[in-house]
């Protein structure tokens, strides 16, 4: 139950014991009785701690965090608003075992390994492939879930999966409250938007229930030039057909615009990383664009058709756009002095994908044991077009004093077909319990995936065609020594797509061979009053993929699988409330990632690409007593040293970012408001934010922040 609940029927309860006249007390009293003398009555309650109790296990259903023996990390509607969160870097920078980098693409890696775009998911399924864009909305989600380590069991198999963890994202649907919010905000040096949130319930029972949310934004961005016109919809209905029946339907669109953003690079085998230029500088051509339009549509039932059993069937069909536009998002940095060439080209893509799922829970004893049983079919279908090839040219510019070349002229372009994928897998798992204390998971998927390339040019398919057919088991033990903590240990086999060869590799975009991953967790669990602690010890371990230089005839190398990649991890994680007047959300994780059995001196022992050792992350919110209504908040982000070669001869230097805010909480008109204002790397420091995929990105610089949010 959450704290507004408590706080409410506290209320409630207290309003009726001062209205409440005993029992025994005469319905005609005399005028000039005295009124009864009551005990006063204190009415108390903890305000938001940024922390969940249970969240959306997967294949098993709703489950308290407690009773899970995974590490997630919920990151909670109210988190996002007091933090004014917009992008990707913006929520999981409340993960120490996430990295993101600054594009609107989806360059993230969870415990040290990058998410596929099948590891985004919507409601517990793949197919949303918005999702996997940075700037995805996110107004309309009512949180986020974190799931580390391979998900293969819980998720099933895409073209497309992560070893390292999933996210998970829940689409706000409408209770049994009704909902009137509109929100302004400001970001940058201009960027301007509104928001409005409205649910309600209707009929005669309020069996049918609505929520909408739209919102707009246009303007320019903390970077000189970088403009956003951001415009989003979705509406959510659902119908309680009937007791233990729920029908739900989402329908969702999404249309960015991108002028001018920040390219990424790579660096010139021999070439030291050269220092961040200053952020607020725009380096991008002045004709350079990137538009992505989104739609979902997502179908869910919930039947509780006897005691302790149910039945849920989910369809979800998404599709991604990318207009072919002129871009020239990629560059090569050539020296230390920073002189670099981007690469121009016409590009566009358009991926569509469709998934489903069908889940089976019960609950039932035999002798001393408990079971939780979940019995589940899945499957999904995916196809990616390409529409570009049209290379405009190669134009030199310099990191610190950006040259500007005029518009090309329009070439032609390629439009076809790229990939073609179909997964399907069952599932049957059972959760074991003896007694309180002790719980056994035993579980496997069976999965199949088949993925075929073609020749965008001709739409021929294009050998080899790569099949899969896998069963990946699960299994874990859980022992609660009370009934707030608790203590796990898993296993967990995974089995995703092989890597697709970065730009600028001879191999370039090609797709690699399937891989079976694996992962060892040990990691416990304390609730206490205010505040959840977690710990988890882990070890990964996947084929090893890089960029190959060995041979001098292939300057920018090419993309290979060798030897075997291991992330062995410790993770520390605090949310809630560590007094009544300061809430937390901290994490820290120390990894010791590293490649053996690779054949190859420059790579054998070294850290892979992109992956830092140490992250970790503190936001802290306190309640000003003096001044009621005030919160004061701030953020200290650090993400340590990366290296952007396989040989670590490349260093990309750590970072730290520091943010503050504040929020006002009122009321209007007898109606809650909030003023939110925030200032994000308020040092205004210089830093390159992420090299994953050997990719340099530039963070954003100083972004200054603020929300009027009005509830009516």
């Amino acid at each position: 139950m959450s704290s507004s609940k408590t706080l409410s029927i506290k209320a409630a309860a207290a309003l009726l014991v001062v209205i409440t006249i005993p029992a025994n007390a005469d319905d005609t009293q005399p005028a000039d009785a005295q009124p009864a003398q009551l005990n006063p009555v204190t009415v108390t309650g903890a305000r938001d701690q940024y922390r969940a109790t249970d969240a959306s296990s997967g294949a098993l259903g709703n489950l308290p965090l407690i009773d899970t023996p995974y590490s997630i990390n919920v990151l909670s509607r109210d988190l996002l608003n007091n933090q004014q969160a917009a992008t990707y870097g913006d929520y999981l920078k409340n993960d120490p075992s996430a990295t993101v980098g600054n594009v609107p693409v989806g360059f993230a890696s969870l415990r040290g390994f990058s998410i596929g775009t099948d590891g985004y998911l919507y409601d517990g399924l793949p197919g949303n492939v918005g999702l996997s864009d940075g700037r995805y909305q996110i107004s309309n989600l009512d949180r986020v879930e974190i799931l580390k380590g391979p998900s293969a069991f819980l998720y099933g198999l895409g073209a497309a999966s992560s070893v390292g963890g999933s996210m998970n994202f829940i689409p706000k649907r409408q209770g049994d409250v009704p909902v009137r919010s509109a929100s302004a905000t400001y970001t940058g040096r201009a960027l301007f938007g509104l928001n409005a949130d409205i649910g309600d319930r209707f009929g005669a029972d309020r069996q049918f229930g609505f929520r909408v949310n739209v919102g707009y934004k246009d303007g320019e961005q903390a970077v000189k030039d970088a403009d956003w016109t951001h415009k989003s919809a979705s509406l959510s209905f659902d119908w309680r057909a009937a007791p233990g029946v729920t029908s739900t339907t989402i329908i969702e669109y999404a249309n960015n615009q991108f002028p001018q953003l920040q390219p990424f690079f790579v660096v010139a085998a021999g070439v030291a990383v050269p220092k961040p230029p200053k952020a607020t500088r725009n380096i991008a051509q002045p004709w350079d664009n990137f538009e992505t339009e989104a739609r979902t549509l997502y179908q869910r039932v919930d039947w509780e058709f006897a005691k302790d059993w149910s039945v849920t069937a989910q369809l979800l069909d998404g599709e991604d756009h990318r207009p072919a536009t002129k871009n020239a998002r990629f560059g090569s940095i050539s020296d230390s002095n920073g002189d670099a060439a981007l690469f121009g080209s016409i590009s566009g893509s358009t991926n569509r994908q469709t998934s489903g799922q069908v889940l089976l829970h019960g609950k039932f004893d035999t002798a001393f044991i408990r079971h939780q049983l979940t019995f589940g079919l899945s499957g999904s279908e995916a196809k990616s077009r390409f529409n570009g090839d049209g290379f405009l040219g190669v134009y030199p510019t310099n990191l610190y004093n950006p040259v500007d070349a005029p518009e090309p002229d329009t070439v032609p372009i390629t439009v076809g077909l790229a990939q073609k994928s179909d997964a399907s897998g069952v599932l049957l798992s059972d959760i074991l319990s003896i007694g309180s204390q002790w719980s056994l998971l035993l579980g496997a998927r069976y999965s199949s995936l088949e993925i075929r390339n073609y020749d965008t040019a001709t739409d021929d398919l294009l050998p080899p065609v790569n099949k899969v057919h896998k069963t990946s088991p699960t299994a874990a033990l859980i022992y609660k020594p009370v009934a707030y903590a608790s203590l796990y240990a898993n296993y967990a086999q995974g089995l995703e797509q092989g890597g697709t060869a970065p730009m600028g590799t001879s191999n370039a975009n090609q797709v690699l061979a399937p891989i079976e991953t694996e992962q060892f967790e040990i990691g416990g669990k304390l609730e206490l009053a205010r505040i959840t602690l977690t710990a988890a010890l882990f070890d990964i371990k996947r084929p090893f993929e890089y960029v190959d230089t060995s041979d001098p005839a292939v300057p920018n190398g090419t993309y290979v699988q060798n030897g075997e990649q291991e992330h062995r991890g410790f993770e520390l994680g605090a949310s809630g409330a560590a007094t009544e007047d300061l809430s937390l959300v901290a994490g820290v994780m120390l990894l010791d990632p590293t490649t053996k059995d690779t054949g190859d001196a420059s790579t054998e022992g070294k850290r892979p690409v992109g992956v830092s050792r140490l992250v970790s992350n503190l936001f802290a919110d306190y309640r000003v007593r003096p001044l009621p209504g005030l919160f004061v908040n701030g953020g200290v982000y650090h993400v340590g040293r990366q290296f952007l070669d396989s040989a670590n001869t490349q260093t990309v230097k750590s970072s730290t970012r520091f943010d503050l805010g504040i929020r006002y909480e009122t009321r209007l008109a007898s109606h809650r408001a909030a003023f939110l204002l925030g200032v994000e790397n308020i040092a205004d420091k210089n830093y390159w934010a992420n090299a994953q995929s050997g990719l340099l990105t530039l963070a954003e610089p100083r972004t200054i922040k603020a929300t009027l949010r009005y509830d009516y």
